[in-house]
């Protein structure tokens, strides 16, 4: 599960988030309020990808959302920032059991 949202002082950050190159959501505005999705991870694939693209700057320049990955009942915390050249991107990749 992830959850995203503005982590700091509501500007009008809109994002869209990529999930292995596919499109979850899709030029939405980023409030205090949680924007929770549910994605199934491909184990076929070496890692999987997430990446957040900012549609605008909203009026506070660049673009930052937190977002929170829960891995079964582990939580990440994480703040993303991108602008309008650059994305950012989590690489999730599947713990090796020793």
């Amino acid at each position: 599960r992830v959850e995203v949202y503005d982590n700091g002082v509501i500007d009008n950050d809109i994002i869209s988030l990529f999930f292995n190159n596919k499109e979850v959501l899709h030029q939405t505005s980023l409030t205090h309020k949680a924007i929770r999705l549910k994605l199934a991870l491909d184990s076929t694939l070496a890692y999987n990808e997430l990446s957040m693209y900012a549609e605008n700057l909203g009026t506070i320049p660049p673009n930052t959302a937190a977002m929170i990955i829960y891995d079964g009942n582990t939580r990440h915390e994480l703040i993303l920032t991108s602008d309008l050249d650059q994305t950012a991107t989590i690489r999730l990749k599947k713990k090796e059991h020793q």
